[in-house]
């Protein structure tokens, strides 16, 4: 994996997201949150950074959307092209997307690292939320180990909490 490799957030001008790496093509997993513990205005931010996010990939790259609540939701079964298509089509996902029930972190988490199944291509999961695992497994060192032990294709990993939170993944 290239080691440039860099997702960046700029809070002064809102939001802007920047993978820095030069001619490769991405695998992209963003986890949003559905979950009733966040707040609208937390939601709406979290839904904005997301399409954001979708804006900045290129037709070679390829992509999924998967909602976290009490159940792990997707946009498409596998990754997908990052066609006019498929970007349309997921940003209409995201902003359907409404907060209820509880958040299972750990199966959304697994959820997307099974999105990946070659090293050939980097993967990047963006986990979108306000970090509180509240059903399932929900002890964060437990969560952490199973995760590294899962991300089989060395997936890179982000994570951008929105709201009034303590929570570090």
């Amino acid at each position: 994996f290239c080691s440039n490799t860099r997702l960046t957030l700029d809070m002064d001008r809102w939001m802007s997201f920047s993978m820095s790496t030069p001619r490769l093509r991405w695998t992209f997993t963003s986890r949003l949150p559905a979950s009733g513990s966040m707040r609208k205005a937390d939601l709406d931010s979290a839904k904005k950074a997301v399409i954001f996010g979708l804006e900045k990939l290129r037709p070679v790259d390829r992509f999924n959307i998967l909602t976290v609540g009490t159940w792990t939701g997707r946009m498409a079964d596998s990754l997908v092209p990052a066609t006019a298509e498929n970007l349309l089509k997921a940003a209409q996902f995201v902003n359907s997307t409404q907060g209820s029930g509880g958040t299972d972190m750990y199966n959304g988490l697994i959820s997307a690292l099974e999105q990946f199944t070659s090293r050939k291509r980097p993967g990047i999961v963006v986990f979108v939320g306000d970090g509180r695992a509240t059903v399932g497994i929900t002890n964060r060192e437990a969560i952490n180990e199973d995760v590294r032990r899962n991300n089989k294709t060395r997936a890179r990993i982000f994570v951008l909490t929105m709201g009034d939170t303590d929570v570090a993944m």
